[in-house]
């Protein structure tokens, strides 16, 4: 199978994009522009003040210096006590962790939600590219993936006494040799001595590291030696991707390179559609059924219909056949969309034991690929198939659309910030097909003052040679319109 990675950057939203066999397998954005910026906020380490200690919740609001306050729940606050909060840790042992007033390093683990602060923990967790360094949590972890034990053992060995500071082996350390693994640990750990060194010289609240940008990330992460190629739209970009993996000895800098085609680096790999598809409530199939998606604040329902697809007289094969269909599909879209929490679906009922086993296999097969922790129940007694995936930042829904004010809420309409990133865009097409012609812009009041913050005019003018003017449009709520000439 072939893997790319496409890497879209621009002045507002950074989105990456990757590809199995040229169809669509992953995708993240990382939108500067919106307040949901903040899924950076995830990982991301401060110096906290502890506003109020609520033994009613068992938990904790800390001042992080972001508008809403960020919380801190019981669980969460084990790693600053000697002894671990179990099963039934509540009121008394978030009372014990913390105090009014208290000063603490803390990491966000959650991303903001509705009208709820970022969700914090003193576990800190540093990622690297082969460890994740856990220094409030002495020992050595391994990745659920790496299920060789003599691979298990060859990389503690490698860790040697080093693994008492605290270290998780993740998937892409299989294969990395000792030194390279002792050499990560060694930075990772000088890492966390500088947080804890900014701490003492700051005042709370105050951040005191963020992890890398999106784009560095995925290389982190991702660059493996099973990903053919890195494309970059944006010569900026990609030099910045060079140094940062030559930097860190990632490798494969050979397999980075730039997008020349005429058609952007999205549309030419069918990438924006794949996007409009992962944003409608429904996903249609090639035998001609559909799988309708709704998502709820409690759970994220699924329903799997036949639709066009006739089959043949034998009911059972036709319904198995839609079903097997259907599964790959919602592993695949429970990725794109980031779906997190309780996932209830709605198959086409199966009569023999052997065809939902089936299904199910097939289910587990495509959600083996997610990164994200999933786990599986099989069916309920009313007949639904249920499973459970860890968030992992906002849906992305959330980052691209939101409610639409002109019905009340019943629909969506894509945010100022992501209606921006697509006017830049097109901006550029237009001023590569007219080398030299002016170009307008139109669109909403909101939007337009995007572009303008993000100096998004600027950059055309500098890579293209041409002038842009924006002009504001009330009426303009989710379109906008590009003239050249």
């Amino acid at each position: 199978m072939r893997r790319d990675i496409l890497i879209d950057s621009g002045p507002i939203e950074t989105r990456v994009a990757f590809l199995d066999d040229g169809r669509l397998s992953g995708l993240a954005v990382e939108n500067r522009a919106a307040p949901e910026a903040g899924a950076a906020m995830t990982g991301t380490v401060w110096l906290g003040r502890v506003l109020r200690v609520v033994s009613g919740i068992a938990g904790a609001f800390v001042e992080i210096g972001l508008p809403k306050a960020g919380f801190l729940g019981a669980r969460d606050a084990a790693a600053l006590g000697a002894d671990a909060a179990g099963p039934g840790a509540g009121a008394e042992t978030i009372a014990k962790r913390v105090r009014e007033g208290d000063a603490l390093i803390l990491q966000g683990r959650k991303a903001p939600q509705g009208e709820k602060g970022v969700k914090l923990t003193a576990d800190i967790a540093l990622p690297g590219r082969y460890l994740v360094h856990t220094p409030r949590s002495p020992g050595v972890k391994f990745s659920n993936r790496i299920a060789d034990a003599v691979e298990r053992t060859r990389l503690a060995v490698a860790l040697g006494d080093l693994g008492a500071a605290g270290f998780i082996l993740r998937t892409q350390a299989c294969g990395a040799s000792a030194a390279e693994i002792a050499a990560e640990a060694a930075a990772l750990m000088r890492q966390w001595q500088a947080i804890a060194a900014a701490a003492k010289a700051a005042a709370a609240p105050a951040e005191l590291w963020r992890d890398a940008p999106l784009a560095l990330r995925s290389l982190r992460d991702h660059l493996t030696p099973d990903v053919a190629a890195v494309w970059f739209d944006d010569r900026a970009a990609l030099a910045e991707a060079r140094r940062f993996a030559e930097a860190a000895g990632l490798g494969g800098i050979d397999r980075l390179g730039r997008h020349e085609g005429p058609a952007p680096l999205f549309e030419h790999y069918g990438v924006e559609a794949e996007i409009e598809r992962a944003l409608a409530p429904e996903v249609a199939l090639a035998s001609g059924g559909r799988i309708a998606i709704e998502t709820t604040r409690a759970l994220t329902a699924i329903d799997v219909d036949s639709g066009a697809y006739a089959g043949g007289a034998d009911l059972e094969a036709t319904a198995l056949r839609v079903d097997l269909e259907a599964a790959a599909e919602i592993a695949r879209q429970i990725r794109l969309r980031n779906l997190g929490g309780i996932v209830a679906i709605d198959f086409i009922p199966l009569k023999e034991a052997a065809n939902r086993a089936r299904l199910l296999a097939a289910l587990r097969a495509g959600l083996a690929h997610d990164a994200a922790p999933t786990r599986l129940f099989g069916y309920s007694a009313l007949g639904l198939v249920e499973l459970t995936r860890r968030r992992q930042g906002p849906p992305l829904a959330e980052i691209l659309v939101e409610p639409c004010p002109a019905c009340a809420g019943a629909g969506l309409t894509p945010k100022a910030a992501t209606i921006a990133a697509a006017a830049l865009r097109r901006g550029a097409v237009e001023a590569r097909a007219n080398p030299g012609r002016p170009l307008a812009i139109s669109a909403a009041p909101e939007v337009i003052a995007i572009i303008e913050a993000a100096g998004g005019t600027a950059l055309l003018a500098r890579l293209f040679g041409v002038r842009v003017d924006l002009r504001a449009d009330a009426a303009a709520r989710s379109r906008f319109d590009i003239r050249s000439g």
